[in-house]
């Protein structure tokens, strides 16, 4: 009876962020990934251009993340709204951006892509503000697990619906192909909208269960490997996926473009190599949970 009555259904957050997080990685992997690279690369003929993009997005996160983090945590009541703003015109700059706008001028694209990557992020930080106060403690482990898998689905859904398009349009890189894929992935970006209007700005109630009070007995409990503790894990983590991350940005950011030139890779079979990896990621995550 005790264990039935510690039993609570998830938080409405949680299955919210589940939906926005799976619109979210579709509009990515349809947009943002090698595709947006592919149509740089045609648009101004430089690699480098890619590279300047992606140090102002990394910029604009260092830049706005922290902020907003701030704001969330000192103005916990005006999330929902300032969120609702901030998916409103996120969603506007993508519509002007991707049906109104046809211009091969840097400083104007630039411009777009960092408002486009500083509404975006906002949102990011906000929601994850408030999907993790809604999360039970002791909790968090299975509800990240399941939104990993989430995530690789949508990414691996993103090149398949690209595949559809390449497929109906023609099966050739040109930048009318890609611009038309860009505007369908706006698509995606109205479930996001409509669900800012329906976060509920709560946190979960604080009642201590049983593997909560299990966990907290064990809180002093360290364990020492050479000078590190168990405190020092978040800051090892940071450090190996800053590392992790730097690598990806040096050798798969440009393998694509590689891929392309040296081994004339067609759209749907690069879209094909796309649907492959998250698949791939989707099965391991889902042994390496069963096994914990």
């Amino acid at each position: 009876m005790k264990k039935w009555k510690e039993k609570r259904r998830w938080h409405i957050n949680i299955i919210l962020m589940f939906l926005h997080h799976f619109f979210d990685r579709i509009n990515y992997s349809m947009r943002n990934t090698f595709l947006h690279d592919h149509y740089i690369f045609m648009k101004f003929k430089k690699n480098k251009i890619i590279g300047l993009l992606s140090i102002i997005n990394s910029s604009v996160c260092l830049v706005i993340s922290p902020i907003v983090g701030y704001y969330c945590d000192k103005h916990k009541k005006e999330r929902k709204k300032m969120l609702q703003f901030i998916s409103v015109s996120y969603l506007l700059v993508n519509i002007i951006h991707y049906m109104f706008i046809r211009t091969n001028s840097l400083s104007l694209i630039i411009f777009v892509t960092a408002i486009s990557k500083m509404l975006h992020e906002c949102s990011h930080v906000i929601t994850e503000s408030i999907f993790i106060e809604s999360i039970d403690r002791g909790k968090k482990s299975l509800i990240f697990t399941y939104q990993k898998l989430i995530s690789t689905v949508a990414t691996m859904l993103g090149p398949f619906f690209c595949l559809i398009l390449f497929y109906v349009y023609n099966d050739k890189w040109n930048i009318k192909n890609i611009f038309i894929i860009f505007q369908f992935s706006i698509l995606t970006i109205v479930p996001q909208t409509i669900i800012s209007f329906l976060w509920e700005n709560k946190t979960v109630d604080t009642i201590k269960n049983s593997e909560e009070i299990e966990l907290l007995t064990k809180k002093n409990d360290k364990k020492y490997m050479f000078c590190f503790s168990t405190k020092h894990i978040p800051y090892i983590v940071f450090v190996s996926h800053m590392i992790t991350l730097a690598g990806a940005g040096m050798t798969f950011k440009y393998f694509s473009l590689f891929l392309k030139s040296e081994y004339k890779v067609s759209p749907i079979l690069m879209c094909i190599l796309n649907i492959v990896i998250p698949v791939l990621l989707t099965v391991f995550t889902y042994s390496n949970n069963n096994e914990i």
